[in-house]
């Protein structure tokens, strides 16, 4: 659905993202909103029942353009999962995440055009590919509970086109180090020993 209105749509922010071409894309907790800077135009896209493709996102969390495919774009949400958004048709496909609930806050794009994605289930991290419509699941295991720990809030990946890590921000478990290739996991956390060991290894 789209708005009437020439504004935000609400004004809790969750995520903000500037497209290609210099649009402002901003996920807030009831819509999808792109503002066009040059002419100042808000458009909102907000949940509508009924139609296949429309909207059906709720908080949302993660917004990501795909670098390899042209008007597409990628949206981590609030128990809709992962959402594909065709701006060129103004067309939302909805992805479910293996295990639910579908509470997706994190959208990385690699290289080879593979999306990671940061959960609070499936262990947390997740492998999407786009060409394959296939979701791989990569557990980070935070010792002593609460089960929280394992949620991956935030993904960063190094300028460095060799290194092949993520950096993995998480709820209570500290930041942790995904190695790509390897699939090993290493976990920064905030004593003072591990502290210096983060300085070392950036």
């Amino acid at each position: 659905d789209l708005a009437g209105s020439n504004s935000l749509s609400d004004n809790t922010v969750w995520s903000i993202n500037e497209a290609r071409d210099s649009t402002l894309w901003v996920g807030t907790n009831t819509a999808l909103n792109i503002l066009d800077r040059r002419t100042g135009r808000w458009t909102n896209f907000k949940q509508e029942a009924g139609s296949q493709h429309a909207f059906r996102g709720r908080q949302v969390h993660a917004i990501c353009e795909d670098k390899f495919r042209s008007n597409t774009f990628w949206l981590g949400t609030l128990d809709s999962g992962l959402i594909r958004f065709d701006r060129g048709k103004n067309r939302f496909v909805r992805h479910p995440l293996p295990s639910g609930p579908d509470h997706l806050y994190a959208i990385h794009q690699d290289r080879e055009g593979i999306l990671w994605l940061g959960t609070n289930s499936s262990g947390g991290l997740l492998a999407f590919d786009p060409a394959r419509k296939k979701f791989t699941s990569y557990g980070v295991q935070v010792q002593e509970a609460p089960a929280k720990k394992g949620w991956v809030l935030t993904i960063a990946a190094p300028r460095d086109s060799s290194n092949h890590s993520l950096w993995l921000g998480t709820w209570a478990g500290g930041l942790h180090v995904f190695d790509r290739i390897n699939h090993t996991l290493k976990n920064f956390h905030s004593e003072a020993s591990e502290l210096h060991a983060l300085a070392e290894h950036s």
